[in-house]
C-alpha cells in the first residue's frame, strides 16, 4: 500500500529521509487518520542524502513521545545493527 504524504500526492516521490519532514508526515497521518498513534511505521528506502543516524533518530523520538509503537526499517539492519542502540534505547530494539 502508498500511503498519500503531507502534499496529498499518492505514489512514489522522491525518497526524503529528514527527520522533520518524517515528523510532518507522520503528524499529518495521525490527522487524516484521526488517531493519537501509529501501531506499525515502515519505511521503503533510504534516503541517500540524509545520514541514516539522522533518520534512525528522529523515528527514535517518535517512539519515545508514543506517536509510533513499532518501526520497521528494512535495510536498517544491514546498515547499522551494531549502532542502533546509540540511536534507539535497547528496551525499543529487540
Amino acid at each position: 500500500m502508498v500511503a498519500p504524504g503531507p502534499n496529498k500526492a499518492i505514489g512514489y516521490g522522491p525518497v526524503n529521509g529528514r527527520p522533520d519532514y518524517i515528523r510532518n508526515a507522520v503528524m499529518h497521518s495521525l490527522q487524516r487518520l484521526k488517531t493519537d498513534y501509529i501501531d506499525l511505521y515502515t519505511t521503503a528506502r533510504v534516503d541517500p542524502n540524509v545520514p541514516i543516524e539522522d533518520t534512525v533518530g528522529g523515528l527514535a523520538d517518535l517512539i519515545q513521545k508514543g506517536v509510533v509503537v513499532i518501526l520497521v526499517y528494512p535495510k536498517l539492519r544491514q546498515l547499522l545493527y551494531a549502532r542502533l542502540p546509540a540511536y534507539i534505547p535497547s528496551r525499543l530494539c529487540k
